[in-house]
């Protein structure tokens, strides 16, 4: 029998770093079975590259500390190298003595370990968000800076079986859809938003999440095995929080009636993912084909367009059109997207919706249009699509069907030309006339018409 592992206390935190766990089969057969699933992960999203660092967020809890520690041990045959990050929330005084901990645990192990603390509760106050948005901001930020400083192309985080279930659960019940109900992704880009990096153009960080199939029960018992001692946060019993009641009383009552709650929302979460992908891929198809112009500012799409989409496609364009006006879909909720469905329906010229961000849509002849501002009147200018040929009276007026405006043919004066040369240049648009020849000219390279005439000299 092994011998049992002796505790050691920190000094400026008290926390115990080791425990005394004995080592049973059915201890082994659990390692066996994280290491395996672990190690499964890692092969099948064909994320291990020789060589390379990662950065783990360790924040000294049981998930993280089980992450941690699995890695450490498989970084030789994994030929990684691993490195840690700790971001002290300021949220409870006793966040100090965790960081410290975390600090003495990396130092044991030969882990490079890099902390900071920052304010949330006053980072909180100044956005206008709630606790946990503001630490999950800052949080991630930091993990970007960290892995930017050194070399980091995938931030290793420990989120488990258990976190998808209430993940899943909480957007179920808020109403989500299937972008929403696919929960927590095994590999995904880190949000842009969250990393100044992406934001000046660096490629983008890759989250990893390991342990997504392993269940907290597992984890916990992994810990007792090789003596690992968590720190403990208190805000984890607080079930004010929504997550928390999730865990505390939603959860267990579930898993009374079904004991294998974890593995089924799991592959629920995994199909939903599945068919969001093919639902990503027939939207970006369908908005490329969509009539749409952009300006700074504003961004409208054709009308015959938009109504011509199944419900689910054109819930998904809409959120696409907002996001690229507000540059975000974080304030953009399930009612708003329902409002500018009524208003492709049902809406005459001229109405309106106010969407978040000091946003509004606003219905045309032939567009929808998102825009900032009230009463915001974006410079469109008129254009023919690529190929397109249209019989013109002259003079006369011709109205496009596509859009909303007409052009006008008219005699006008050889000076008016003259003053506007610098703006206007021929384009091959022509008509002809017994006494005068007529040109259509664009604004610069663009197609764009501005209707004039020259008399013949």
């Amino acid at each position: 029998m092994d011998a049992p592992v002796t505790a050691d206390e920190d000094v400026a935190g008290g926390h115990t770093i080791y425990a005394r766990a004995p080592r049973s089969g059915e201890f082994n057969k659990l390692r066996k079975r994280l290491v395996r699933l672990t190690r499964q992960a890692l092969d099948d999203f064909s994320m291990v590259v020789p060589g390379q660092r990662w950065l783990v967020a360790l924040s000294g809890g049981p998930d993280s500390l089980c992450l941690a520690h699995l890695l450490w041990t498989k970084q030789v045959p994994l030929r990684l190298e691993i490195l840690a990050a700790h971001l002290d929330h300021g949220i409870r005084s006793s966040s100090v003595d965790e960081a410290t901990v975390v600090r003495r645990i990396c130092e044991e192990w030969g882990v490079p370990c890099y902390t900071r603390r920052r304010d949330v509760p006053t980072l909180a106050s100044r956005e206008g968000v709630s606790l946990e948005v503001a630490a999950r901001r800052a949080r991630y930020g930091y993990l970007a800076e960290v892995a930017r400083q050194h070399g980091c192309r995938v931030i290793a985080l420990a989120h488990h079986a258990d976190d998808q279930v209430e993940t899943v659960l909480w957007r179920l019940i808020r109403g989500a859809g299937t972008g929403g109900l696919r929960g927590i992704r095994p590999v995904a880009p880190l949000d842009p938003d969250l990393d100044s990096g992406a934001a000046c153009g660096q490629s983008p960080l890759t989250l990893l999440r390991p342990l997504l199939p392993v269940t907290r029960d597992q984890i916990e018992a992994y810990c007792r095995l090789h003596g690992l001692a968590p720190v403990t946060d208190a805000s984890n019993a607080d079930e004010t929080i929504p997550r928390n009641w999730l865990r505390h009383t939603v959860v267990p009552m579930l898993r009374s009636r079904a004991p294998h709650l974890a593995a089924s929302v799991g592959r629920t979460a995994e199909v939903l993912s599945a068919e969001d992908e093919l639902l990503q891929s027939l939207t970006e198809q369908a908005w490329q084909s969509c009539d749409k112009e952009l300006v700074e500012g504003a961004v409208r799409l054709g009308l015959a367009s938009l109504q011509s989409q199944h419900p689910a496609l054109l819930r998904r364009m809409l959120r696409r059109a907002y996001a690229l006006v507000a540059g975000s879909l974080r304030d953009l909720g399930w009612q708003h997207v329902h409002d500018l469905e009524r208003l492709i329906d049902e809406g005459g010229v001229g109405a309106t919706v106010s969407l978040p961000g000091a946003l509004q849509a606003a219905l045309g002849y032939h567009w929808l249009t998102i825009g900032r501002g009230d009463g915001f009147a974006p410079r469109w200018r008129p254009r023919m699509a690529a190929g397109e040929v249209a019989e013109v009276a002259w003079p006369g007026r011709w109205r496009s069907p596509r859009a909303d405006w007409r052009l006008t043919m008219r005699l006008i004066s050889s000076s008016v030309i003259l003053s506007r040369s610098r703006l206007f240049s021929p384009c091959s648009f022509s008509a002809s006339a017994s006494r005068c020849s007529s040109s259509a000219w664009s604004l610069g390279s663009s197609p764009y018409f501005s209707s004039a005439a020259l008399p013949r000299s």
